[in-house]
């Protein structure tokens, strides 16, 4: 499911997307359970296509969820310099600048 997720995000095809990666997310949780690796993954592929369709809130929760269970998860990532860490709080930040743009440009108009 994840990865047909993928395939519609690369094709533009962001509601497609979104229904896989929806599905994805909840199959993973059910099988690997909410704190697994995998799960937080899923999160942030969910993250990720909500970024790009501009639901900036719901894609901070995913990836600020898909952080929390890789931050708990260090010791079997082989510690914090783990790259799908790095990417996942990148994921945050950017995240968090679009959102305060978003605000900005929220305050600025009339």
């Amino acid at each position: 499911m994840g990865r047909l997720g993928a395939v519609y995000r690369r094709k533009g095809n962001l509601n497609k997307a979104m229904e896989y990666s929806h599905l994805c997310l909840a199959m993973t949780e059910q099988a690997l359970g909410k704190e697994h690796v995998g799960t937080a993954i899923a999160a942030h592929n969910l993250g990720c296509v909500l970024m790009r369709l501009r639901e900036l809130q719901m894609a901070m929760e995913a990836f600020g969820r898909a952080v929390a269970v890789l931050e708990a998860s260090k010791a079997e990532l082989g510690g914090a310099a783990h790259p799908f860490l790095a990417r996942a709080r990148e994921s945050v930040r950017l995240c968090s600048a679009a959102l305060e743009r978003e605000g900005a440009d929220a305050a600025a108009s009339p």
